[in-house]
């Protein structure tokens, strides 16, 4: 799926939503990580825009964006491979660890090609 696809879907969807497809599709373990031990208020009072969500609101939107772009429907476990790998695009770290640093637009950037990671793999 495109940037500007992914990003309209995930946008659309509230922070519970989001949550939810996050722990779907990554699982559990990835989704605590993303969320960096943090709990969610449950008032649901966050901004729709990444720049003034709350910080856990926006790693979690950022990672199923990404998680949307990267989908490979013949491997399901290709999403959560990928966001668990190191990537040569992101200095090495992992996706996961660079959306945790705040590193959003690089990661997003990286997602853009998850065939060229695929294929260095």
């Amino acid at each position: 799926m495109d940037l500007v696809s992914a990003f309209v879907r995930t946008e659309h969807m509230t922070d519970a939503q989001v949550v939810t497809a996050v722990t779907d599709r990554l699982g559990q373990a990835m989704a605590a990580f993303l969320m960096d031990g943090q709990l969610l208020a449950s008032s649901g009072r966050f901004g729709s825009r990444w720049d003034s969500a709350e910080p856990v609101v926006e790693s979690l939107r950022a990672a199923h964006t990404a998680a949307l772009m990267v989908d490979a429907p013949d491997d399901p476990l290709f999403v959560r491979s990928w966001m668990a790998a190191p990537n040569a695009a992101l200095d090495g770290v992992t996706p996961a660890q660079a959306i945790r640093e705040r590193r959003i637009n690089a990661v997003l950037d990286a997602a853009m090609d998850p065939a060229m990671e695929r294929g260095a793999a």
